[in-house]
């Protein structure tokens, strides 16, 4: 089980840490992809939690945008507008 949005540690000069929201959101049907603050990608099914997911031949922190929209729109997923 994962979390859509990730925050960091809490450290002595950052006591309050904010909470990241993802970068950007792919949907297809009733399966929404996001890409988290950290570069991981997770996936939600219906009203399931989030679950981190690996994509085939990448690694699983560090993706940028740009990798994980070439992945997915050859699978048929359209990218959601940024809120």
């Amino acid at each position: 089980m994962a979390t859509l949005s990730i925050r960091p540690r809490r450290t002595k000069d950052n006591r309050f840490p904010q909470a990241l929201g993802p970068l950007a959101r792919w949907h297809k049907g009733d399966a929404h992809i996001a890409l988290r603050a950290d570069g991981s990608v997770v996936r939600r099914i219906l009203n399931s939690t989030w679950t981190v997911i690996p994509l085939k031949g990448k690694a699983k922190k560090g993706l940028t945008i740009d990798e994980v929209q070439e992945l997915l729109a050859t699978a048929g997923y359209t990218r959601e507008p940024d809120r």
